[in-house]
């Protein structure tokens, strides 16, 4: 009897010791860098607590820590260490048992900060001299004005994307961690990273045409599925083949995303986009790939429908894994909620959005500043759809969140006040609260990324305009120099900020009742919105505007009548009739009219205003109130100049 429970008890132990037949080891360090062209490690950080679900906290003593893995995955919950944070903000997720370590990587925030803020400076130093160089060569081109003046304006829309350019790079190369990269990787990278793009380039076409590289890459993956269904006694060695084959897939797909990323720096969005297409298209089950490929499609290319075919792969990809709660079916959601909002379907919108948030939520709880992002996109979304008290809402709520979490002061906050302040600024006519917002935003920025940010620009703006609308316009004007100030230094005088930050230097003229400076700086700001988004552009339409207004003013209202009609055909074809935008135009035509006192016309503007009004933005907005004390006061005036109707 005692044999029997001694072999029982034997087998027990090798059962459970089968169930964990496997060790995963892991280390949690500092992030390798490149210094005067040497890789310099990252160090060991020691006494960092990890979090394995399901089983008990282990400490890594000395950087290091190994732990039992069942059924071949795992799920790390957590990574803390004092005075420090993940470089990784998705480092924490399931994995797959490797026999290559789970490197952690940690960063003082204070030192990651700073390592952004230098890169930054770095890049917007080059590519902005990169830039410069581009327009003095067009400039001495012998070449007909308006393809000298095309060119021109190229250059300068690249000028505007170097910012989302710089801020993205600058992110990437202040966490990549280079002991994780081959000899040929560290090389390439290092030249990106110090924009020597012509030689980033030269290296990475030494390994050959990449269209060949990638040919090849699926042949042997044929190969090796024809020999996997024929070659059944070859096991062994098509397992080595298959690991080998997968060596180099993931070495072309490096290639292609430091091509990538080459062009992109370069403002060559589509070749950007080819290499993009060209590592998704090597695993169609890569779901990280095929979202990487949609975003691009979505915000450089601005291919609605190729975008929406990355993200809906991504979500088939995606939708089956961990019964659909996993980080890139949330990502799948998300960006398809972008597309849908772009194409102007709202209802798919919104449910993109909901499905996204309630994935964040499930991986990591409602609390946690991880969900913020999803909560950011469907409260935006209500304030684009007119839900403007729910919006407010929800970006209170997203504020308690991050406060809570030590966030407070961050990326995201500033997004939400800067949010808020538009609604209170425009919707609500609460001037006090939205300076306060907006002050609170400023603040913020400068703190988080430096007083030297165009970020800034669009807030300096703001504060201006409720100034003027307070009537402390001297401030205004103190405010928008300093917006102007920043858009002269990071775009110069010709480009779409600059633009705007005229135009709204002419309110403040016109504010004052300087109307020939304000016309002046609406005209300035007209013809840039022409010659960078073209005359049937919706923000030619609204600095247009903004000159009706001035010859409104002037008591030129045969003038205002003529261009408010341009600015009406512009709305109508770019919004449709049933639009806030089209209701405002009936209703400042309705004014000229009036003005006029051509009284039938007037009053037939004015109802269409507050017929458009009540059906898209509803009967208590401010907007439907201004219609309808539009047409009383066209009644009244009609009454008091004795007109009478000849019908």
């Amino acid at each position: 009897m005692k044999k029997l429970v001694l072999i029982i008890a034997i087998l027990s132990v090798l059962c459970a010791s089968g169930a964990y037949a496997q060790k995963q080891s892991g280390v949690v360090k500092t992030r390798g860098r490149m210094v005067n062209g040497k890789v310099v490690s990252g160090a060991l950080i020691s006494r960092a607590t990890v979090q394995v679900e399901g089983r008990q906290a282990i400490l890594a003593k000395d950087g290091r820590f190994s732990f039992p893995v069942k059924d071949g995955k795992y799920t790390l919950k957590s990574v803390t260490k004092q005075d420090y944070q993940l470089v990784d903000d998705d480092a924490c997720r399931q994995y797959q048992y490797s026999k290559n370590p789970l490197n952690i990587v940690m960063e003082q925030p204070d030192q990651l900060r700073s390592d952004q803020l230098a890169k930054e400076r770095k890049l917007r130093r080059e590519l902005q001299r990169r830039l410069q160089q581009r327009e003095d060569e067009i400039e001495a081109m012998n070449i007909a004005v308006e393809e000298k003046n095309h060119l021109l304006a190229e250059v300068n829309q690249q000028r505007e994307e170097n910012e989302n350019i710089i801020e993205s790079m600058a992110k990437y190369y202040s966490t990549l961690d280079y002991d994780q990269l081959d000899a040929f990787q560290q090389r390439v990278s290092a030249l990106l990273e110090d924009c020597q793009l012509e030689r980033a380039d030269s290296l990475l076409r030494t390994r050959g045409d990449m269209h060949s590289r990638v040919s090849r890459i699926k042949d042997e993956q044929a190969a090796i599925a024809r020999e996997q269904a024929e070659l059944a006694k070859r096991k062994k060695a098509l397992g080595e083949s298959k690991a080998g084959t997968q060596r180099k897939l993931e070495a072309i797909a490096a290639d292609c995303y430091s091509f990538f990323q080459r062009f992109l720096m370069a403002h060559q969005n589509d070749s950007a986009a080819y290499y993009l297409e060209l590592r998704a298209g090597l695993d169609t089950t890569n779901a990280q790939w095929q979202l990487e490929a949609g975003l691009f499609m979505e915000d450089y290319i601005v291919d609605m429908e190729m975008a929406k075919t990355y993200y809906l792969r991504a979500k088939r990809l995606s939708i089956d894994i961990d019964d659909g709660i996993n980080y890139n079916l949330s990502r799948a959601y998300s960006g398809l909620g972008g597309v849908c909002k772009k194409k102007g379907q709202y209802p798919e919108m919104m449910s993109n959005f909901q499905k996204s948030l309630e994935i964040r939520k499930a991986l990591y709880g409602e609390r946690d500043s991880r969900v913020c992002g999803a909560y950011i996109n469907i409260a935006t979304a209500n304030y684009y759809i007119g839900n403007y008290d729910l919006a407010l809402l929800q970006f209170d709520s997203i504020l308690a969140i991050l406060k809570e979490s030590g966030n407070e002061i961050s990326g995201a906050s500033a997004t939400a006040y800067g949010n808020m302040a538009a609604i209170y600024t425009y919707y609500k006519g609460d001037y006090a609260k939205a300076l306060q917002l907006l002050k609170k935003e400023e603040e913020i920025i400068i703190k988080v990324f430096g007083d030297d940010l165009p970020d800034l620009i669009s807030t300096y703006m703001s504060i201006s305009e409720i100034l003027m609308n307070n009537g402390e316009l001297d401030e205004a004007m103190d405010y928008n120099k300093k917006a102007y100030d920043l858009s002269m230094e990071h775009f110069g005088a010709d480009h779409p900020s600059t633009a705007d930050v005229v135009g709204s230097r002419g309110l403040c003229h016109l504010h004052k009742g300087e109307f020939d400076e304000a016309l002046a700086d609406f005209t300035y700001c007209y013809e840039k919105k022409c010659k960078f988004l073209g005359e049937d552009s919706e923000e030619a339409a609204s600095a247009l505007l903004h000159i009706a207004y001035v010859h409104l003013y002037k008591g030129d209202f045969e003038k205002g009548v003529e261009m408010g009609n341009k600015i009406l055909v512009i709305h109508r074809k770019v919004f449709g009739e049933k639009h806030r935008a089209t209701a405002y135009d009936y209703l400042f035509l309705a004014n000229c009219y009036e003005s006029m006192n051509e009284f039938n016309k007037a009053m037939e503007y004015a109802e269409k205003s507050l017929e458009i009004y009540k059906q898209t933005i509803g009967e208590e907005s401010e907007e439907t109130q201004a219609a309808k004390q539009t047409i009383e006061e066209i009644e009244e005036k009609k009454r008091e100049s004795g007109w009478r109707d000849n019908g």
